[in-house]
């Protein structure tokens, strides 16, 4: 594995020195902000695009039930009544048994869809009628201050606007990096997008403890940036992905080291803060597509719902 990731390394350096065409610079730090780029509102071409900006406040999980019958090895999972960490690796593992980005995609939005659903049931033994917020996902859980329910309305607006983009899995990775880099609660959505875009279709006939590990290791390589360098580091982690994904056509790594390069590379790159800031530096269109989605607008605050019945719930966030 030393060899693979030695000529890793190297790619990366090559990196560096190039630098990204479409980086911002040095001006992105831990207090930047998402207002910064309201000059790409003026743009006429994303008009197309406005009604998606209200997602969170208007589009329910359940619009998206064309993909509940195509993708369905979730299913088994609806007897958990609540979901840790473990449990979420599991879910995002079934999703890198997907044989095309397509399938891909429809089966990361039904995984996650049944986290933020589950959350929503949960509520329902405290009072009944609470069941029925499942039923306006997004808007709901962006209020209730469980750590999925928040990641599913997040994810949920950000997943929508890259399938309307049709965004390719790079350009999925960039979004929820970025995202992370706000959010760290987005980091096991990045963990998952990143060990698909280095196993592609491999990991289908991968076992399932095999693609939760592929999982864990992309995501403890996307920790390890974070905690020497910072938040914003995680933005490196779609270069050390591109980078393992072309050492690995190019050397033939084997299919169970691939994302295990990746993550030992990472203790190497989390060790040079100028490496770190170079490779992580925003990309324009990760930055547009996270802030036009909605998914870069902070939680919390309190909302009121009228649900038929009549029936009113407010939903306070902690």
């Amino acid at each position: 594995m030393a060899l693979y990731e030695e000529d890793m390394l190297d790619d990366l350096a090559y990196e560096e020195a190039e630098g990204a065409a479409d980086a911002f610079g040095d001006e992105f730090d831990d207090e930047a902000e998402f207002d910064e780029y309201d000059e790409f509102d003026d743009y006429d071409e994303f008009d197309d695009y406005d009604e998606y900006d209200e997602f969170g406040e208007t589009a329910e999980f359940d619009d998206y039930d064309e993909y509940d019958d195509e993708y369905n090895d979730f299913d088994e999972y609806d007897e958990f009544d609540e979901f840790d960490e473990d449990e979420m690796d599991t879910m995002l593992a079934y999703a890198l048994a997907a044989e095309d980005e397509d399938e891909f995609f429809g089966k990361l939005f039904r995984g996650i869809k049944k986290v933020a659903k589950k959350v929503g049931r949960g509520l329902k033994k405290a009072a009944p009628v609470i069941g029925k917020i499942a039923r306006v996902a997004s808007p709901i859980l962006s209020k209730i201050p469980h750590p999925y329910a928040q990641l599913g309305a997040k994810a949920a607006k950000l997943l929508g606007r890259l399938r309307m983009e049709g965004a390719s899995e790079e350009e999925a990775l960039e979004a929820f990096a970025e995202l992370a880099a706000r959010d760290p609660r987005a980091m096991p959505i990045v963990a998952a997008i990143g060990a698909r875009t280095i196993l592609k279709s491999k990991g289908k006939r991968m076992s399932l403890a095999a693609r939760k590990q592929a999982v864990k290791d992309v995501k403890a390589a996307a920790k390890t940036l974070v905690r020497a360098q910072g938040r914003p580091a995680v933005r490196a982690l779609p270069q050390l992905v591109r980078s393992a994904k072309k050492i690995a056509a190019r050397k033939g790594t084997p299919t169970k080291l691939r994302t295990k390069v990746v993550k030992s590379a990472a203790r190497k790159v989390a060790r040079s803060p100028s490496m770190t800031r170079k490779l992580a530096r925003p990309k324009a269109k990760a930055v547009m597509t996270v802030k036009k989605s909605g998914a870069a607008r902070p939680v919390g605050g309190s909302r009121s719902y009228t649900i038929p019945g009549p029936t009113r719930i407010t939903i306070s966030a902690a």
